[in-house]
């Protein structure tokens, strides 16, 4: 160094013995020779002060979603149509996949019409329940009369009989064809609606009873306007008391079948119940109908190859996978020393090898309050942002 400024002097001395006198260059030589001989430096004094240098700590992990599911059918059977293919997005309770159904289809139509034929079951019983009390009470006031008409035939064939009461006898008469008339044109009415369905054959035997009672009241009418026109005989007594002994009878049996009146009711409170329970067989026939639909439980992407048309099926046998894009994370390992640096609510910036010099955001969602028992680590699960749907599970992800 210092040959070298010599000889840079001896230059300068030349170029003056030459008889050029350069200023400029006279005051850049003095200069140089200072800065070459000058061997102090200039330097800047400062307070020295303690800064903390941040800690950074890596994170890595694959991401994972909480919404990943396996979309299947609930009932074995057959797939006849697949409407999505892999990649496909789809929303919540679109329909995925369908089987077949005419199984279905024909078990809801049968319990429809059990409905309808429950339903009918249900106005007939409701009707006899109106008209039973009715009817009933009708036929005891009719057995009724017939044991006082029978008592009072009795008597007088034991009192002898007068000319008033040889009139009522044949009042009487009178009376029981009228009420045999009426009871006969009832009955064939009864039938002709009975052979078109409007009635029921309980309510056309009942008809027929009346119209035996009212033969049988007219016949009796009959034979004691004849025995009144008669001298009564010891066996026409006889016969006059079993005719009140079976009008009792008949009483006492009519009286019966009153008391049975609440048994129409619970004959409609069956029919009801009948209905309601074909109601809920088609409730039940739709569910079934309507499970043979393969819906997405929620919105996302098929991943993956689903199960073509054709493939037979049964429940738990995935018909495709869907994965959603809410919910996306990833969970790394971090070991024993480091994770007191690390609480649920820090900011991590991520990014995934795939994507490039995309730059996500991410934040500690939860760290596990226990290591594992190989290698002392702690999983540290970090949500990431969607970046547009590009993120996908699977994706290898760092974070700082």
């Amino acid at each position: 160094m210092r040959n070298w400024a010599i000889g840079l002097v001896a230059g300068v001395s030349v170029l003056a013995l030459s008889g050029c006198v350069d200023r400029a260059g006279q005051e850049q030589a003095e200069k140089v020779e200072k800065i070459v001989t000058d061997q102090t430096t200039a330097v800047k004094v400062k307070t020295v002060s303690s800064v903390d240098a941040p800690r950074t700590l890596e994170l890595t992990g694959s991401v994972v979603t909480d919404d990943d599911v396996q979309v299947s059918v609930k009932s074995p059977g057959r797939l006849i149509a697949v409407y999505v293919k892999e990649g496909a997005t789809v929303s919540a309770g679109q329909v995925i996949a369908v089987q077949e159904g005419q199984e279905a289809q024909a078990r809801l139509s049968q319990a429809m019409a059990n409905v309808r034929s429950a339903n009918a079951t249900l106005s007939q019983a409701q009707r006899d329940a109106r008209v039973t009390p009715e009817r009933s009470t009708a036929a005891v006031r009719a057995s009724e009369a017939r044991v006082r008409q029978a008592k009072a035939a009795l008597a007088k064939a034991q009192n002898g009989s007068r000319s008033e009461e040889k009139a009522q006898a044949k009042a009487n008469v009178d009376r029981a064809k009228s009420d045999l008339e009426f009871a006969r044109k009832n009955l064939e009415r009864s039938k002709r609606l009975e052979a078109e369905g409007a009635i029921s054959k309980a309510q056309l035997e009942v008809d027929q009873n009346r119209f035996d009672n009212a033969q049988a009241g007219y016949t009796s009418a009959v034979e004691q306007y004849n025995l009144i026109l008669e001298v009564t005989r010891p066996e026409d007594i006889d016969q006059l008391r079993e005719q009140v002994r079976q009008a009792e009878e008949q009483l006492n049996l009519d009286r019966a079948n009153k008391k049975l009146d609440p048994a129409a009711q619970d004959r409609v409170d069956a029919a009801r119940a009948q209905v309601s329970a074909a109601q809920d067989a088609v409730s039940l026939a739709r569910i079934a109908v309507d499970d043979l639909k393969v819906i997405a439980p929620m919105s996302g992407k098929i991943s993956g190859q689903p199960l073509q048309p054709g493939t037979v099926v049964s429940p738990g046998v995935p018909v495709a996978r869907l994965v959603g894009t809410n919910g996306i994370f990833f969970e790394a390992e971090v070991p024993e020393k480091d994770i007191a640096d690390i609480a649920p609510g820090m900011v991590v910036d991520a990014s995934v090898d795939a994507l490039g010099d995309v730059a996500l955001s991410g934040t500690v969602v939860s760290v596990s309050p226990s290591a594992s028992d190989l290698g002392r680590l702690f999983k540290v699960r970090v949500s990431i942002n969607e970046a547009a749907g590009k993120v996908k599970p699977g994706m290898f992800v760092r974070g700082h």
